[in-house]
This record gives C-alpha cells, structure tokens and sequence, in this order.
C-alpha cells in the first residue's frame, strides 16, 4: 500500500517553490533597478566584455543640447528696466534651470561704423520651480558675435555615480530680423568625456559615451576604437546611439547594457571577429590601365577626373592617388588617417623633381575650417577630392575633439577606394603614369607612409644619361 505524504512535508515543499520563484522574481527586479538593458535574448555563448566607465576632464564634449529658431518677445512698459526692452527664452538645462536672456541696444555707446548693427546689452537669468530668478552674467555684445558665459552642472543631475561639478559653456548666436526682434540659437555644452576600455587579445577597444540633446538612456551616443598594440593589426572605429548595431572589421557588437549609475557596460559580440590584419590585396595589376573616375574637387569647388590630371600641363605625368583622411583630430585612434602632413608629402614628391606630380587626397572627411579658412581662395599645390561617388555623403567636422563619430560608408557605398579594390579602412596610394597604366600600389601604406613617399619618388625620378662612349 503506497504511503501518503504528510501535510507537513507538502506545505514545506509548497514553501520551497515559492521562496525559489520570489528569489527568482527579485533577482530580476533587482537586475532591471541597476541596468538600462538595450538588447535582451543574446544567446549565453556570446562573448562579453565589462568596461568601467569614469569621466574624464578633457576638451570634448560629454553634453550637448542646442536650441534653434529662437524668437524674442518684447517686454511690456512695466517689464522694461535698464534698457532692456526684448526678452529671449533659452529653454531649460540639466542643472533644473530655465534660462532667458533680456536684450536691448546700448545707447550710450556711439558708434561711428557703418554696418548699423551697433552695440547691445544682454543679462543672463534663471529660475528653478517657481522661485525668484537669480543673475547668471550680464554685458555688452555685438550682433553676429557668439556669446559664451561659464556655465557648470553637477555630475549627479547627469545621471553619473559620481559627485562632482563639471565645466561647460553657455554659448549663444544672436541677431535682428526685418522686424527689429531678436532671433539666435544657443548651446548647452558640458566638457570632458565618459570613457573606458577593455582589454581585447592583443588590442585596447576604448569607448566613449557622450550626450546629444536629451539625457535619455536610449539616446546616448556611442563611439568605439579597437587600437591594436601590434601594428600589424588593423584598428577599426564605429559610433552611432547605444541602442545601435556596431561594426568593427566583421564583428558585429551591441551594448547589452548599461549600470543605471553609468559606472560600467557590457559589449556583446554576436558575430565576426574583432581582430583582423591589414588587407594588402587589391584589384590593381601594374602597367594596366587604372579605372577612370570623376570626382568633385573640394578645393577648387569642380569636377577633376584621371585624364585631366596625368595630362596636366607643367607637371610630370604623374598622378599619386593617396587614399586617407588629413589628420585634424586629437585623438589618435583611426587606421585610415594619414600620420603625415598634406604640406609635408607634397613636399617630399616635388622637391628637386623635373616637373611636379599631380597630387591627390581621396577622402571621406574634411575639417572644415580648411575649406573655409586655410584654403580658400588659395592654390595650395595639390587636389582633394571625395572618396564618395555620390557627393552628399560628404562628412565634415568642426574641431580637432571630432565631437561627432565618423561614419564608415555602407555596403551600397560608391567609393574610388572600391573602384580600385582597396579596403575601407587601410591607407591607399596608388600612381598612375601619364599613360594612364597603373606604375606603383601600396594598398596598406599607413604603417610605413615617409618609406612609401621615398619609393614613389625614385620612380618618378628621371634617370640620368649614360655618358656616351669615346
């Protein structure tokens, strides 16, 4: 006869079960109270990688948040004091502020230019949840000069575990309508930057996490370097928001979550591999014709293609294709950024020559106050023209930080680097002579660019005529 179990040892294991699921059902909350979790379902079998996260003070820009098309309203009889007569609202900050500017022209200065824009007086203020507005700065300015003020913010009202004030600017573009009102933009901007990295097989991969206009998780932007300490080894760099798919060589990589006190994140690998050698292969062959192209020169604002430039008058029938971005930025993490001066290579290929070698820079990013400042209206002795086929892929930054990522060009990308068979991410320089047959390839000249310089030249040399016999 079978034995029944007691109501005891029934209840105890009812207990047991239950207690199971409730610790179960805890762990899970308390995983979901400490994480902002982006991806979920990644199989176990992926690879992972901690990164601690700190700030770091520094000259980038961990937050941003603009304002555009602002509009001033103008004060009532009562409101107008000191002169101001308009007044700008500037939104809200992350420090829990409003802020607005009071504007009006400063009369007492007498100004005897022409351009009738005059002087102007401008007052800074904020206020929190209803109570009195607090002075931030006051003065003079110019319209269509930028004004900046310091402006600071607590570590804490930004989400991060830390307690510490950090360093930013204020910084606004004003200007007059038709209609005599005011209208601008302004800036919120905290410096530094969130940063970590892991240790990958033989690489670092670094990670860099700043704010764009809002301070939701989801809306973080992200940039990753994978910089090999063997330079035998490719770097690789991606950026886009955390919630995004990155690509470094064939991996493909996610942020699977983040610490809700931004003191540490997980990478997911779900395929590829991070690490990868330089490609040296490339659908060239010497003594060939190269493939022809047209491409817009961003100096000379025009169209150049390959026979224009290999039967240039004045020049040596030479065409150097190098195929890199000038490197403007303060961060040396990019493969495909030449680590020599454009000024310094055109010198190196044209120095003593008979004749000077039409010299190309393929790029995929411009620094803009190049194109605006060092070279325009200038002949600086060589071309720089866009990588892409398609010229509203063009990429521009505004300052050595790079504050915004580089954007790798897609699968469906035009590029001359793949009209040629180069990779995306390796510096390229190709010569074409004035027959327009390919004379000299490196397809991964990056690690070795002055010793590639130096070849070049020997192959354009001209060589010297034998002495005739008696």
């Amino acid at each position: 006869m079978k034995r029944k179990k007691s109501f005891p040892a029934v209840c105890l294991f009812g207990f047991l079960v239950m207690a199971a699921a409730a610790q179960a059902q805890l762990k899970t909350t308390e995983d979901e109270k400490q994480w902002h979790v982006f991806h979920r379902q990644i199989p176990e079998g992926c690879t992972r990688y901690d990164v601690d996260l700190g700030y770091l003070r520094s000259s980038s820009r961990l937050y941003n948040k603009s304002c555009g098309d602002l509009r001033s309203i103008s004060l009532s009889a009562d409101e107008r004091i000191e002169g101001y007569e308009e007044r700008l609202d500037l939104g809200a900050a992350p420090d829990g502020y409003r802020y607005w500017a009071m504007l009006g022209d400063a009369r007492e200065f007498k100004l005897l230019s022409r351009d009738g824009r005059g002087i102007h007086r401008i007052r800074i203020l904020r206020a929190k949840d209803g109570s009195d507005s607090q002075i931030v700065d006051e003065g003079y300015f110019f319209i269509g000069r930028q004004v900046e003020i310091a402006w600071q913010v607590s570590t804490q009202r930004l989400g991060l575990g830390i307690d510490e004030i950090l360093p930013g600017t204020l910084s606004m573009n004003i200007y007059k309508d038709d209609s005599y009102s005011y209208r601008g933009s302004c800036r919120f901007g905290v410096e530094g930057s969130l940063t970590g990295s892991a240790l990958i097989e033989v690489a670092d991969l670094g990670v860099f996490l700043s704010y764009r206009d809002s301070l939701r998780p989801g809306d973080i932007y992200v940039e990753l370097a994978l910089r090999p300490f063997n330079r035998e080894l490719s770097r690789a760099s991606a950026s886009g928001e955390i919630t995004g798919v990155f690509a470094l060589h064939s991996a493909k990589i996610v942020v699977e979550k983040l610490a809700k006190d931004y003191s540490m994140l997980t990478l997911a690998v779900l395929e590829g591999e991070l690490m990868q050698r330089p490609s040296e292969q490339t659908d060239l062959v010497l003594n060939e014709p190269a493939p022809s192209f047209v491409r817009v020169d961003i100096i000379r604002r025009q169209l150049v293609t390959l026979e224009e430039l290999y039967g240039k008058k004045g020049g040596n029938g030479y065409v150097v294709l190098i195929f890199g971005d000038l490197n403007r930025a303060e961060r040396d993490d990019r493969g495909y950024e030449l680590d020599l001066d454009e000024t310094v290579i055109t010198s190196m290929l044209s120095r003593n020559m008979d004749g000077r070698p039409a010299i190309v820079f393929v790029s995929r990013r411009f620094f803009l106050p190049d194109l605006y400042g060092r070279w325009l209206g200038q002949n600086p002795g060589f071309y720089v023209v866009l990588d892409y086929s398609n010229p509203m892929d063009i990429q521009f930054y505004f300052s050595g930080r790079c504050d915004h990522g580089y954007r790798r060009p897609s699968e469906i990308s035009k590029t001359l680097r793949r009209e040629y068979g180069l990779a995306d991410d390796n510096v390229s320089v190709v010569v074409v002579n004035s027959e327009g047959n390919v004379a000299y390839v490196d397809a991964d000249a990056g690690r070795h660019l002055a010793e590639t310089m130096a070849a070049i030249r020997r192959l354009m040399k001209p060589k010297e005529p034998e002495p005739e016999g008696d």
